[in-house]
């Protein structure tokens, strides 16, 4: 077997250097302090997030970009995949997993939508990701389905047998709710297990940044659906990624602990250093990208040569996207800076 510095030597200079840019990025300040779209455009020419740029200029719309910066992700992980010996590649295709999971919550939205509102959504086909992730999704034949059934068939297999197994729940709660649950579960679940076919020192880093990350989904859902939905906390607790520490503690959530006082609790493990004075400015994202840096922080600071910095890699580059994609709508609607610093 290839040594660790055989395996990750050549991809963990290259990463590295990227982890670098994301963590220092001098340009966030920038692109929120611009006085216009175009002068964002013009700061973002010169940097890893130009794919924006581009499809902005063809396109003169923003959410074009989000397309760009989507299949730019997908083919960065898809090339490390192609650079790794054939023991880790299935779990890189376990990662580029959470990429068509979005996707097939993408469609069913855009087909339950059309359908329960009875509403002409042809204009936002165009924002509809077509690029083959893992299995060929045939997008216009879907869009064409006249019930939820025939969607479903039309689907690879296990997602298909997931929307199947949802119908009910989507006709009764006229909602989508319950089956993007299930297809998040999903997606966690088959990670997991794309871990378990690590060699033991990958198997044992990995686990710790999945269930990790699972720790934090679950603490945001908490607090999403207990003060955004109005959820009792044990409703909160059913919609819990069944993994991860903070669901192993589930039974230890006392119904009658306040949220604040419930999220402190929670995240003292993870981020002791972050106090919410204010748990009404609370935000679940701005929580996951303090997670994913002092993450990628204590990697950095570590041994290098292991699975652990791809993971870092692709979870930080995923939400510095997410996090710039939303500076730039907000400078597009003319959103103050300082409103802009505050939403994130």
């Amino acid at each position: 077997m290839a040594t660790a510095v055989a395996t990750y030597g050549y991809i963990h200079a290259k990463l590295r250097t990227r982890i670098g840019q994301i963590t220092q990025n001098p340009i966030v300040d920038s692109v929120i302090d611009a006085s216009s779209i175009e002068e964002v455009m013009r700061i973002l020419e010169e940097s890893s997030l130009a794919p924006v740029v581009t499809a902005w200029k063809a396109s003169g719309d923003i959410r074009m970009g989000e397309l760009a910066l989507l299949r730019q992700e997908v083919l960065t992980l898809r090339s490390i995949q192609q650079q790794l010996p054939p023991v880790i590649q299935p779990f890189i295709r376990s990662l580029l997993r959470r990429y068509e999971v979005q996707q097939i919550k993408e469609l069913t939205r855009h087909w339950f939508h059309t359908h329960s509102s009875q509403t002409d959504l042809k204009e936002s086909l165009g924002y509809l990701f077509r690029d083959t992730i893992i299995h060929t999704i045939p997008v216009e034949a879907l869009m064409q389905c006249e019930t939820l059934r025939n969607f479903a068939a039309l689907l690879p297999q296990e997602y298909g047998n997931i929307v199947e197994r949802k119908i009910p729940h989507i006709e009764s709660d006229n909602s989508l709710f319950s089956l993007e649950q299930e297809l998040d579960i999903y997606y966690y679940r088959q990670l997991l297990h794309g871990v378990s076919t690590l060699p033991k020192k990958d198997r044992v880093l990995a686990e710790r940044r999945v269930l990790g990350e699972i720790d934090m989904v679950n603490i945001e859902g908490l607090y999403r659906y207990s003060k955004l939905y109005n959820l009792s906390l044990e409703q909160c607790i059913e919609q819990m990624i069944p993994f991860g520490r903070v669901y192993k503690q589930r039974s230890q959530i006392g119904s009658s602990e306040d949220n604040h006082a419930l999220l402190h609790r929670l995240i003292e493990g993870y981020l002791p250093h972050l106090a919410y004075e204010d748990f009404s400015s609370f935000q679940g994202d701005s929580l996951m990208w303090e997670y994913l840096l002092r993450d990628v922080n204590k990697l950095l600071g570590g041994y290098p040569f292991s699975i652990a910095i791809i993971i870092g890699y692709a979870n930080l580059k995923r939400w510095e996207n997410q996090r710039m994609i939303k500076i730039i709508h907000a400078k597009h609607y003319g959103l103050s800076p300082a409103a802009i610093r505050e939403m994130l």
